[in-house]
């Protein structure tokens, strides 16, 4: 069997043809630093799906009440919303409210500080998600619509009531969709970028103005790379390392990890794999956008070990699912015998088909000759009556030794089991089992029979 890796970069309507790695960036210096979009919410206003994207690079190590760090997005706490938040050093809250004033607020808590990474919210009209590095983290349902025309976009800063929650970081290619972007969508924007001309796309802010850490202080606006809103430049120093527009993110290493079973090949660009290991493969677009992914690839294998006591089959493997068949009737199943554990009723050549996270794979076949063939003693063991509706009588005959007595059903899961001291006949109810076929089964020092036994 094989399986396929798909390109995250085939999505050629989101590939910029020409930029293989962003620029600029900018840095807010969580003291007075934003960016403002007026009245942005007029365009979003009725629209039934929306997205945000955003590379962040957040370096407030606590983050604790009232110091949050607003990376963007509508907030009005009445019946616009739509915004990703940092709650203490590892939190991120994200929230849909519409017109109905009704918040749906999700919440995850994988951010990494100072490190850059990838955040997307999505909206369907159904479901709010939130993504992190093209992977989605969390989602919860959701309904409603904006349509306040007059609430700013905001970035590096988020107001609660009177408080401003003000980011210490950088940002960059932070975008606005009216429509809900699919996983290859964001997984593409992760790994390659943005196409500016791309349809749904309301703003799109790359901060690749200036000269990174120069001195940028004539420059007022953040330009827009889609639609038509600059966004205004509020209190940066723009001078220096801080507060100022500097170097931004390159495109990242797409890092995955996939398990295949063992037996199957797992095809990543032009390799064919069958063993475990770390691979690096470069795709590039028709478009020109290199794509670098990083495969971790391991092996899942199942162990077959099986043993025979008597004529007791048993999988070494606990904890797994099984499905006992017959090697001469082309392995077909055996009715009811699941466990892991297989006392057969009759003669004949047995497997075990043994699944476990996900794999299956298939004991050797072992033969079973003994079934119904006791050892010779000097007096029979009888058993009636056998077809048997309540009581079973076992007649032992002059064995004067301790003996076992066990009643399997046909799965081989043991259903009775009791020591015998000396004595000449044992009765078993079948009474309270269930019509079918039973294998009795009695041992001592000297003398191991089975039965098959059938209750009416």
């Amino acid at each position: 069997m094989k399986t396929k890796l798909f390109l995250t970069c085939l999505i050629l309507v989101l590939v910029n043809l020409s930029i293989k790695a962003q620029q600029n960036a900018l840095d807010f210096d969580n003291v007075d630093d934003f960016v403002s979009v007026p009245a942005a919410s007029a365009l979003i206003s009725g629209a039934t799906q929306l997205s945000m994207t955003m590379w962040v690079k957040p370096n407030n190590l606590t983050g604790a009440w009232p110091d949050y760090d607003g990376f963007g997005g509508f907030r009005n706490d009445v019946d616009a919303d739509f915004y990703l938040v940092q709650l203490g050093s590892t939190g991120i809250e994200g929230r849909f409210r519409g017109t109905a004033g009704v918040a749906y607020t999700i919440s995850a808590n994988n951010l990494q500080p100072s490190v850059w990474q990838h955040l997307t919210l999505t909206y369907d009209g159904s479901m709010l998600k939130f993504y992190m590095n093209g992977q989605e983290a969390t989602s919860i349902p959701a309904s409603g619509t904006i349509s306040n025309q007059s609430v700013d976009f905001l970035m590096g800063k988020l107001i609660y009531s009177i408080t401003n929650f003000f980011f210490l970081g950088q940002l960059d290619e932070v975008s606005l969709w009216n429509k809900a972007l699919t996983i290859q969508e964001i997984q593409h924007i992760y790994t390659c970028a943005i196409n500016p001309s791309a349809a749904n796309l309301l703003l799109y802010y790359k901060y690749d103005q200036g000269i990174a850490g120069g001195n940028n202080s004539g420059i007022l606006n953040a330009n827009t790379s889609a639609g038509t809103l600059n966004g205004t430049l509020n209190n940066f120093g723009l001078t220096g390392a801080s507060s100022n527009f500097v170097a931004g993110v390159s495109t990242p290493v797409n890092a995955i990890n996939h398990t295949i079973c063992n037996g199957q090949s797992y095809q990543f660009g032009n390799l064919n794999l069958t063993t475990p290991g770390v691979y690096t493969q470069t795709f590039t677009t028709s478009g020109g956008c290199d794509s670098v992914v990083q495969l971790s690839l391991a092996v899942s294998t199942v162990n077959t070990a099986m043993s025979q006591s008597g004529i007791t089959l048993t999988a070494a493997l606990a904890g797994a699912t099984y499905k006992w068949v017959n090697c001469s009737n082309n392995f077909s199943a055996i009715p009811g015998a699941v466990n892991q554990s297989f006392t057969p009723a009759s003669n004949g050549i047995y497997a075990c088909i043994i699944t476990f996270n996900g794999c299956s794979d298939t004991t050797i076949c072992k033969s079973v000759t003994t079934v119904g063939i006791g050892e010779e003693h000097k007096s029979a063991i009888t058993i009636y009556p056998n077809p048997v509706t309540d009581i079973l009588t076992l007649e032992l005959n002059g064995i004067n030794q301790t003996g076992v007595l066990t009643l399997n059903d046909i799965s081989g899961k043991a259903i009775f089991n009791r020591e015998l001291a000396e004595s000449d006949f044992v009765q078993v109810n079948m009474s309270p089992y269930s019509q079918g076929v039973y294998i009795l089964k009695y041992r001592n020092a000297d003398v191991s029979k089975v039965w098959k036994v059938i209750k009416e």
